[in-house]
Formats: C-alpha cells, structure tokens, sequence
C-alpha cells in the first residue's frame, strides 16, 4: 500500500519546464548572466547548486573542484571565497561572458527575487558538511528571500543534507534524488519529509511514472533536451521536466 494518498497538501505550481542551472544552454552555468538568460528566455523557475567554500561562503557552484567552469584549479570546498570571487566563470563558455564570476548564494537569491523567479536549491555537501550548509542556507533565506514569492525548493542527492534542512526548518520543502532507481524510495521520501522526488529520466518507464502519480509527490525529471520526450513525460504525468533550454515546449 503506498505511504500517502494522492492529495497534495504542499501546493507547488511548478512549471512544466524549470531552467537547469539557469539558461545554461545560452551562458555559463549557475551564473547571474544565465539567470537573467532564463528569465529573457521566459523561464519561471529556475535551478542552481549551492556549496560552500573552504571560509563557508554560500556560492552557487556545481562541481566539486574549479577547473571544468572556471579559470581555477583545485577543490570549492579547499578554496576560500576572495580566491574564487576573482576566477572567470564565463570564459570557458564563450569569450563573450569572459569576466563572469561565481555568485554567491545571497547575491544570486537577490537577483533571481528581482526577477520574479521561483528556485529550486540543489544542495552540494559531504555528510561532513551538510549541517553548515543547511544553516547557511536557512539563514540567508530567511534574509533574502521574498515571503510573496514561491516557497522555494530545496533537493539533494545527500539525505544528510535534506535532514540538516529539516532540522533548520518545519516547513521548507524538501525534494530526493537518488542516483539510482530505489524500491524503498517513496519510505525514504516519507523518513525525510520530501515532497518531490527528481530522477534522471533515464531511470523512469511508465510503470514507474504511473507508480509515483499514485501518490502525493511531485515527479521531477532531469536534464531533458529533447523537445519530443518532455512532451511523452509530461503527458505520463511528469509534473516538471529540468531542462537546459528554458524554451524547450515553444
């Protein structure tokens, strides 16, 4: 029997395309410049990674070490942020974003609220780290963000960092992505109090879509591109597809 009836008492609205990483097909990953690209674009949501550095700054970064989006080398989490707020995370892109910088997670909340953007915060942390993140994390919400905008949600791939999370907060909304295909994964959901979980569409077939909407979680799939499979998994009741291309049904 499943865990939850179908009945959504966490009311998203979610977009059925959400930017991944920002406009990240036309600029530079989890940048203000593809931010601002996702909302030309016509994107109402958007995702992003947050990690910390090694002084604890908040910035939005996806990998673990600097080379593949920057000028830099080494480990985020061995850098501290004056040393990463001077690398070029544009140049590796296209010449035309040379100069870009890494955002710190307060800057690129601001923005994406001046935008009227709704966000999805994928946390980055070891189990080591997850409780710092989370508290950064909580606190510069709590800070920037605007209660008449969209409650944002937050997803990990660490359980460690969405019970961090919810250790900071009762109410935030809380999204699982596993790497893998779980069968126990709607008592994982249940444990952790999420209310979404986010596959790679790789891992989905319509007996497991139609498994997941007979619940009350949210379906998210990741990265699409292709115009034609978000439409198939959209139509099997996929509620939000993640996708380079905020374009991507027009």
């Amino acid at each position: 029997m499943p865990l939850h009836i179908k009945m959504k008492t966490n009311q998203l609205n979610l977009p059925k395309v959400i930017a991944h990483r920002g406009a990240s097909l036309s600029a530079p990953e989890n940048t203000v410049a593809a931010l601002r690209e996702a909302k030309r674009l016509g994107a109402r949501w958007v995702e992003f990674d947050v990690r910390l550095t090694r002084d604890g700054q908040a910035i939005i970064f996806h990998d673990p070490w600097l080379g593949r989006t920057t000028n830099g080398r080494g480990m985020v989490s061995k850098a501290h942020y004056a040393h990463i707020a001077e690398l070029d995370a544009g140049n590796w892109f296209n010449p035309q974003f040379a100069n870009e910088r890494v955002p710190t997670f307060a800057e690129y909340l601001k923005e994406a609220a001046s935008l009227n953007l709704g966000v999805n915060i994928e946390l980055k942390a070891t189990p080591f780290h997850a409780s710092d993140l989370a508290k950064q994390v909580f606190q510069e919400l709590k800070e920037h963000w605007p209660v008449w905008l969209p409650k944002p949600l937050i997803s990990s791939f660490s359980l460690a960092c969405l019970r961090a999370m919810r250790e900071q907060s009762d109410d935030c909304l809380l999204g699982y992505l596993p790497n893998r295909w779980r069968d126990n994964w709607e008592a994982l959901l249940a444990a952790n109090q999420c209310v979404s979980i986010h596959l790679n569409y790789k891992q989905l077939t319509a007996e497991r879509i139609k498994m997941i909407k007979q619940t009350s979680y949210y379906l998210l799939a990741y990265t699409v591109n292709d115009s034609q499979l978000a439409t198939d998994l959209l139509s099997q009741g996929v509620d939000a597809v993640v996708s380079d291309n905020p374009e991507l049904l027009k």
